[in-house]
């Protein structure tokens, strides 16, 4: 898969446009969609940052749905970083335990698994 730079930088350009715009609603999903995408190149502070923004906007417009997703890559994020980690991970299982998204507790309770 061709991976260039160039692609990751309009999407984190067009995912700012939605928020210069107004369009509130559905960034969530984007943010991590950025942060997935920055990460892919090493950009770790960068995809951590995307994620803030994403767990920023969820406070905004109480979109929870993709929430433990967004907590789940910050928390890898923290852990490359250097950061405390353990927390974000934690969010992350309990919001997907509250929402009732068994997949996604899975998911962050692996990565708790892994990175202990």
């Amino acid at each position: 898969m061709d991976r260039d730079p160039a692609g990751v930088d309009h999407l984190v350009t067009a995912v700012q446009r939605m928020w210069d715009v107004g369009m509130r609603m559905l960034r969530v999903p984007y943010q991590g969609h950025v942060a997935e995408a920055l990460e892919a190149h090493d950009r770790i502070r960068e995809a951590a940052r995307a994620c803030d923004e994403g767990l920023a906007t969820s406070e905004i417009t109480g979109e929870r749905l993709h929430l433990p997703e967004l907590l789940r890559l910050r928390g890898r994020y923290a852990a490359s970083l250097g950061e405390e980690w353990q927390p974000w991970l934690e969010r992350a299982i309990a919001v997907a335990d509250e929402q009732g998204t068994t997949r996604l507790a899975a998911l962050a309770t692996r990565e708790l698994t892994d990175l202990s």
